[in-house]
């Protein structure tokens, strides 16, 4: 088949399937839509059988969760499938495409009647983790295709993005629902005591009013939250949709230009996700510190990195030279700690498209300064700074939910650090961060 043809039908497939991301519809509905996309290729030299299965959370279980023609022999079998059994649990275990031009010893599952047939086993890898395995039939006797595999291998980095987004979606679900649930509770009981609350002194009536004043926050929260997500989906699939469309007549420095968008907004969303579940993870009492032998250096220059591709139009400046190499810590709490900050700065620095970032070591502590020239922060809204869900008058009309900067005091405090900042209305911000170089107990092992 033409190189260009082919080229061509699997632009269109991605750009499918990209598409069936942003679908409303179930995890297990989109990747059965996502087989029935790889089955109708017509350069691909596999038979109509296909499945994917999805990864526990321990990793030593795959699941199968959609097929197409596989027969209820196969689908009872390999329901469940340990990692390193048969072909789908090797390319769980290894996290290596496994290929067969026939029914070999690695085939373990077996029953009688069973036809020949060969195959390819993909595994749908996020970083380290495998989010599951995709499983595809070959007639009797192929060849190894390095082509098909290079293109199947692409196909999974793109499911494991869209899996990872949908599992992380129904955990953020879950959490608005247990917020709802809480908020009604607090409702119940305040209509059963009503007639108690009026006769009570000014203490309780200053509880109620908190108490209403935090439901207003999360239903800010949840309002904003809902906007937040809308606007990186609605440029999904805006740009799913032109590269379904236009594809064809796109240089590849436009498609390119496309992706970039698509991946730069599944950033924002994941962004998001991670700081309200950390959140609400510290709230419960039940976030989780590893600390290893960090390179706070390293960390750092990715964050400022990561955050100069998202807004290419600021100017991040960094002196990180006094920094010290090494800092026991949680490479993921830092991460957060310094994406929040940089975030912060970009967001509320409108007109003023330059941020100073500052680290050095000094009498056994580690300090990095954040600094913008943006909007800055009213004198007498700065004690409300880091309460969950306060957001500035200032900051009316700019994106944002208001739990960074408290997940950011919750991270530091895990591990004896410490967050402030000074502030000019209208002039910009200054946060400093500051990390113990000994560790000072252990606050953050309880977790």
């Amino acid at each position: 088949m033409d190189e260009y043809l082919i080229s061509s039908e699997n632009n269109e497939a991605l750009n499918k399937v990209l598409h069936e991301a942003v679908r409303p519809l179930s995890l297990d509905e989109i990747l059965g839509n996502c087989l029935d996309i790889l089955l109708s290729l017509s350069w691909l030299s596999v038979l109509p059988k296909a499945g994917i299965l999805i990864s526990n959370q321990n990793q030593d279980e795959l699941e199968l969760v959609a097929e197409r023609n596989l027969g209820d022999q196969i689908t009872t079998l390999c329901a469940k499938v340990a990692f390193g059994y048969c072909l789908c649990g090797r390319a769980a275990a290894t996290k290596q495409t496994q290929w067969a031009s026939c029914i070999d010893e690695r085939h373990e599952v077996m029953f009688e009647g069973i036809a020949p047939h060969g195959h390819y086993n993909i595994p749908i890898l996020s970083g380290d983790r495998v989010m599951g395995v995709i499983v595809l039939y070959l007639p009797h006797g192929a060849k190894h295709q390095q082509g098909e595999i290079q293109f199947l291998e692409s196909v999974a980095d793109t499911l494991a993005m869209v899996i990872k987004l949908h599992q992380q979606a129904d955990e953020l679900k879950a959490y608005t629902q247990k917020l709802v649930s809480h908020t009604r509770e607090l409702r119940e009981s305040r209509n059963h005591f009503e007639q108690e609350v009026i006769n009570r002194t000014e203490d309780l009536q200053q509880a109620l009013k908190a108490e209403q004043e935090y439901n207003t926050l999360q239903k800010q929260f949840l309002t904003m939250a809902s906007h937040e997500f809308r606007t990186p989906l609605s440029i999904i699939d805006m740009t799913a949709q032109r590269l379904l469309k236009r594809h064809d007549q796109m240089t590849g420095e436009q498609k390119v230009e496309r992706f970039s968008k698509i991946r730069a907004a599944a950033q924002r969303i994941t962004g998001l996700i991670e700081s309200t579940l950390s959140s609400a993870k510290v709230e419960e009492g039940k976030l989780k510190y590893a600390p290893i032998q960090c390179d706070l250096k390293s960390i750092l220059k990715d964050c400022i990195e990561t955050q100069c591709e998202m807004t290419t139009r600021y100017d991040i400046k960094s002196d990180l030279a006094e920094l010290p190499d090494q800092l026991l810590a949680d490479p993921g709490h830092l991460e957060q700690i310094f994406t929040n900050l940089l975030s912060n700065a970009v967001k509320y620095s409108p007109d003023h498209k330059q941020v100073d970032v500052k680290g050095w070591s000094d009498n056994g502590y580690a300090f990095v300064t954040v600094e913008d020239h943006g909007i800055g922060i009213p004198k007498d809204e700065m004690p409300k700074m880091f309460n969950r869900f306060f957001r500035t008058s200032t900051a009316a009309g700019i994106p944002g939910t208001g739990i960074g900067l408290n997940l950011v005091q919750k991270l530091l405090e895990m591990q004896g650090g410490r967050i402030s900042f000074k502030s000019i209305e209208g002039e910009g911000s200054t946060f400093t961060v500051t990390f113990p170089l000994t560790p000072t107990g252990t606050e953050a092992l309880d977790g």
